[in-house]
C-alpha cells in the first residue's frame, strides 16, 4: 500500500474488479472460467477494503479517524445488505418460466451493474480524491484527551 498508495490501489483494485464482471458476462461456460472471474471480483472488493482505511486517515483530522474509520465499517454492513437485498430482487424478478429460476438475462443485468459499479469507483478515485493529504484544522496537531473523555487540540 505504501509503494504505490491507496488511490493507486482503489483504482487498480476496481478495474480489477470489473474486469471480472465483465469477464463473467462474457466467459462462464467452463469452471474455470467463472473461477476466475470470481477471483477478479473478490479482488476488487479486497483492495478497496484495504485502500480506504489509509484515504480515510489522510482525508480527516487526527481527532476524526475514529469516528472516520467507524463509519467506513458501518457502511460496508449497510453497502453488503443493500447490495444483496437488491441481487435477490433483481434476480427473483426475472425468473424463467420453463425452469423457475433466475434467467441469464437476470445475471447479465446484475452483472452488468456490478461492473458499471466499479468503473463509478475508478472515476471518483481518480477525480475525487487528490494525491496528497487535505490540511485540516488539526492535522499533525497533538490531542490531550481529559479523564472526563473530552479532547482538547493542542
Amino acid at each position: 500500500m505504501r509503494a504505490i498508495g491507496g488511490r493507486r490501489v482503489l483504482v487498480l483494485g476496481s478495474l480489477t474488479g470489473a474486469a471480472g464482471f465483465a469477464g463473467m458476462i462474457l466467459w462462464h461456460a467452463d469452471p474455470w472460467q467463472v473461477i476466475v472471474a470470481s477471483t477478479l471480483m473478490q479482488m476488487g472488493t479486497t483492495c478497496g477494503y484495504a485502500a480506504l482505511p489509509p484515504l480515510l486517515v489522510e482525508a480527516v483530522g487526527v481527532a476524526e479517524t475514529g469516528v472516520a474509520n467507524s463509519i467506513n465499517a458501518i457502511s460496508r454492513c449497510v453497502g453488503s445488505a443493500v447490495g444483496s437485498a437488491f441481487a435477490v430482487a433483481l434476480l427473483a424478478s426475472q425468473l424463467d418460466a420453463r425452469t423457475g429460476l433466475a434467467s441469464w438475462g437476470a445475471f447479465v443485468t446484475l452483472l452488468s451493474v456490478g461492473a458499471v459499479g466499479y468503473l463509478g469507483l475508478v472515476g471518483a478515485a481518480w477525480v475525487g480524491l487528490s494525491r496528497h493529504r487535505r490540511p485540516g484544522p488539526h492535522r499533525g496537531a497533538t490531542v490531550a484527551v481529559s479523564p472526563m473523555g473530552a479532547t482538547d487540540p493542542r
